[in-house]
């Protein structure tokens, strides 16, 4: 990727997600609907008194309160008259400090409590009021009520950026949707300022088998939209927002890996320019949803990314997770490549290199008797980054990727993946690799 962008965290969320493909929910009775009619509000003492808890300019009261309100949510001390008490006070409470929000810490601790039909005109009435901050935290409470999924549907166009906190409620036990609800929901892809939070939760219930292609089907063109929208933010990002850079491109990642599940006729295009991006982490999620499709990818763009180190990475762990690694060139599914793509990834951590080397070249590979006639390989690199990088100045550095397993066949994640940042002709390539028994402890540890 281009300069400082941290290929590792956006991969860790993409990889993540992509990885979850048949990993199906298990369905579980929704609780029976209580009447909405039959609770009045009800103003106790106990009330009053986590009222006054959370409203103590005492910062040791304020956190006595916060706590005495998450055990009496937890407990199921209160009952619903309370909690509708608890929502129309809410809405006049100030924040003692930034960090202090009695607003905020009630509506949290109320994820403790059980949802009932009388809250849902009570959090709709209120939601208005409330501070962004809080908005997502009555939203989870809507949806686990009876009743609220309806309201979410009608409302989630007025509060695009607290729309996933409700839709993180919508799998827990006894608050499925079922199919008919969770298409309804996804056609809000059809509202702009919605379609990224609907697209991610369409790829999750897709990858979970609980909807099928033809729920999506007629909103391939709305997340084509999307995507588009999407690049066109991420290429923005590059001219002088770095912040955006990272939530952009998962955005962009989310809408490619979904549309491996979309329409062929559809989405074909928008793959195809997408696989000729010249951001590998782009490019790379293409090209695996074109695989996933049953297409074949374009000869020069699975080239062009298999041979970026970290993209090939990304390329390989969700290929192999498949089975269809094999779709990648041979020249870069050697146990070498792959090793070269371990060391790659564990660099653009943020806290090591924060990118991937612009330069890697191999110094040796040593090989490692475990006994039992198990052969191991451990590959020692140098590598190095480019002005302006902070660690330019350091010149050529070493590390190690491994070890692998001889007889296993290529494959990532070798469990002494590391580097010290030690400069490369500091020490033999063996002295980089350190002592033997260390690296055999680790590879046995890792049950390898």
């Amino acid at each position: 990727m281009r300069g400082h962008v941290q290929v590792r965290r956006v991969c860790a969320v993409l990889v993540a997600v992509a990885l979850s493909a048949g990993c199906k929910s298990k369905a579980t009775e929704r609780p029976p609907e209580r009447s909405a009619a039959a609770v009045v509000e009800t103003r106790t003492p106990r009330v009053d008194a986590l009222l006054a808890g959370l409203t103590d300019p005492s910062y040791e009261a304020w956190r006595a309160g916060s706590e005495a309100m998450g055990a009496a949510a937890r407990g199921g001390e209160l009952a619903p008259g309370e909690v509708i008490a608890l929502l129309h006070a809410v809405v006049s409470l100030k924040p003692l400090d930034d960090d202090h929000d009695a607003q905020a810490v009630i509506l949290s601790k109320l994820e403790g409590v059980e949802g009932h039909a009388a809250f849902v005109p009570v959090l709709d009435e209120i939601l208005l009021q409330l501070r962004n901050d809080s908005r997502g935290e009555a939203l989870g409470l809507l949806v686990r009520s009876p009743g609220g999924f309806d309201t979410l549907v009608r409302i989630a166009p007025r509060y695009p950026d607290q729309l996933y906190k409700a839709l993180g409620y919508l799998d827990a036990p006894g608050h499925e949707p079922p199919v008919a609800d969770r298409a309804r929901l996804l056609a809000l892809a059809r509202t702009p300022a919605l379609v990224d939070t609907i697209a991610e939760t369409a790829l999750e219930w897709s990858n979970r088998a609980v909807i099928d292609r033809a729920t999506l089907a007629d909103l391939g063109e709305a997340f084509v939209r999307g995507c588009r929208a999407a690049r066109d933010r991420l290429a923005a990002a590059h001219v002088g927002h770095p912040e955006e850079i990272e939530p952009a491109e998962i955005a962009v990642g989310v809408y490619l890996d979904l549309f491996h599940y979309l329409p062929p006729d559809v989405v074909a295009g928008e793959l195809k320019a997408a696989a000729r991006d010249l951001e590998p982490m782009i490019a790379v999620f293409a090209i695996v949803s074109v695989v996933r499709g049953d297409g074949a990818p374009e000869p020069a763009a699975m080239d062009a990314i298999a041979r970026h180190d970290g993209a090939r990475w990304v390329l390989y762990k969700m290929l192999a997770a498949e089975g269809r690694q094999s779709v990648i060139p041979d020249r870069w599914r050697t146990q070498e490549a792959l090793a070269r793509a371990d060391l790659a990834h564990w660099a653009s951590f943020g806290t090591e290199l924060g990118k991937v080397p612009d330069e890697m070249a191999l110094m040796k590979a040593i090989p490692i008797d475990a006994g039992a006639g198990d052969m191991l390989d451990l590959y020692v690199f140098r590598f190095r980054t480019l002005p302006p990088h902070w660690a330019a100045s350091k010149g050529w550095i070493a590390g190690v990727a491994g070890p692998y397993r001889r007889d296993g066949g290529p494959y990532l994640d070798g469990p002494n993946t590391f580097s010290a940042f030690d400069a490369a002709d500091a020490k033999t390539a063996e002295e980089h690799a350190g002592r033997v028994e260390e690296i055999l402890a680790t590879w046995r540890k890792q049950g390898r």
